[in-house]
């Protein structure tokens, strides 16, 4: 049972801020290898890295990085060779938990090639090695690297990885992340040709990413980012066209241009604070291969359910950079909305944060509280109090400035749902209008829609 109480808090006139800068351009870090990039964000609110070697980075805006993060206690030597390839990193409860591949180029790829896990309390490090998940042969795949963790919305944990020479793969994982969960089997989910996987959903469909072509040629290298999508998380997974993964077929992605070239293995797409989803991946810069693979950074835009970065190609110009909150100068919650829930309260209201471009947007946020009194959290533990929030909605092509939620309602089905304004666009005007969307929770958060206003059919309010 969830009810409603009235509170008023004093809006606050500051300008919203960012970190960062205003524009940036390609390539984010060119500092030695980045090759196979990882990158999340910590509860201090930068975002980490971690690259093949285990080199480590971080930073505040997206954009600029220094070094001293990701450090391994001792480098994994249970193949015989010591090191590790494409990290994965992700929170799991209270740990982060590191997945690697460990292998040797074209050495023994059945015996002494495979995925490690490694663990840690801090996302900073030191990760301790637990050492190998699965050989290559133990779990009957040929050349098994790149891994990437899929937290399911109801928190089951997926690992898809994958193999240049015998195709991607995913399997359950157990709840801690450390071991395949007994009884699960491994799903094929493309064509040989494919490494360096990363699964992601959005509105409602799967998206499966990887990497085409030859990875490490410095400027003759094709590699390319591509992508299929699916209703299901084993797929099967399709490209634009209807041509399946499985058959060899995909949608690319990101390709080489003239500056650019060897543009993969891409690492989970994170998002600022202003909403906009943004993917990083590594390439070799055509003016300087000898430098190795560097950090690229672009945005990811959603047409039809389908990610569209750029033209395709990365962007080789100065761009807008992300928009990150300078938490001390932005503007505190306004049209609060208290409700209870199973044993917290949560005050739901609405903030103003720029956008990349200089627009001003309303997202819809939460934090959470033991106690009517608060004090009232984000998902980090990081106090509203001081500027910290968790976004519950933002807005989307169709859909913007979500706020002014109602009390959430129930169904006669027992199922939640929250009326809200918002501003809908068209190609002539925009206009008000008011929405209304599914309430779920998920460990402790609501989520409403898929972070977002939904814009297709879905199933109405059950009233008797």
């Amino acid at each position: 049972m969830l009810c409603s109480l009235g509170m008023t808090l004093a809006p606050s006139n500051a300008a919203a801020r960012s970190l960062g800068p205003g524009t940036y351009a390609n390539p984010v870090c060119n500092q030695w290898d980045c090759a196979d990039p990882t990158v999340e964000r910590g509860p201090d609110g930068r975002f980490y890295l971690v690259s093949s070697g285990g080199w480590g980075k971080q930073s505040v805006d997206m954009v600029n990085w220094t070094d001293g993060y990701g450090k391994m206690e001792s480098m994994p030597t249970w193949n015989g060779y010591e090191g590790l390839w494409a990290p994965d990193v992700t929170r799991i409860g209270d740990k982060y938990v590191m997945y690697y591949a460990h292998s040797q180029w074209m050495g023994d790829l059945w015996d002494k090639c495979g995925v490690g896990v490694a663990i840690s309390d801090n996302i900073a490090g030191p990760y301790k090695d637990l050492g190998k998940l699965f050989t290559s042969r133990e779990i009957g795949v040929y050349n098994s690297i790149d891994p990437n963790l899929f937290i399911e919305d109801d928190g089951r944990l997926f690992l898809a990885w994958g193999s240049y020479w015998g195709g991607l793969y995913i399997i359950e994982l157990s709840s801690d992340g450390l071991s395949i969960k007994p009884g699960a089997q491994k799903v094929q989910l493309t064509a040989p040709d494919f490494e360096g996987c990363m699964l992601h959903k959005h509105n409602g469909y799967y998206y499966l990413f990887a990497s085409c072509g030859t990875c490490c040629e410095e400027n003759k290298s094709t590699y390319t980012t591509v992508v299929g999508r699916a209703t299901s998380l084993f797929g099967p997974y399709y490209d634009r066209a209807g041509g399946r993964m499985l058959d060899g077929k995909y949608h690319v992605v990101i390709s080489n241009n003239r500056y650019f070239k060897g543009t993969g293995h891409n690492a989970e797409i994170n998002t600022d604070d202003a909403g906009n989803n943004r993917i990083y991946y590594h390439a070799y810069e055509e003016k300087s291969p000898g430098t190795g693979r560097i950090l690229m950074m672009d945005r990811v835009r959603w047409e039809d359910d389908w990610p569209v970065i750029n033209n395709g190609f990365p962007a080789d110009c100065q761009v807008p950079a992300p928009y990150i909150r300078d938490y001390a100068a932005d503007p505190a919650i306004t049209a609060p909305r208290l409700c209870w829930h199973d044993g917290y309260y949560y005050l739901f209201g609405q903030a103003q944060q720029a956008s990349s471009s200089g627009k001003t947007t309303t997202n819809t946020v939460v934090g959470r509280s033991a106690t009517i009194t608060g004090p009232y959290v984000d998902g980090m533990g990081n106090r509203l109090l001081d500027g910290y929030f968790h976004t519950v909605m933002a807005g989307n092509a169709y859909f913007y400035d979500p706020s002014n939620l109602s009390p959430i309602l129930t169904d006669d089905a027992g199922d939640e749902w929250v009326i809200y304004n918002a501003v809908q666009a068209s190609a002539s005007h925009t206009y008000p209008v008011m929405l209304l969307d599914r309430v779920r929770w998920q460990d402790g958060w609501p989520r409403i829609s898929d972070g977002y206003p939904s814009y297709y059919p879905t199933r109405a309010p059950l009233i008797r």
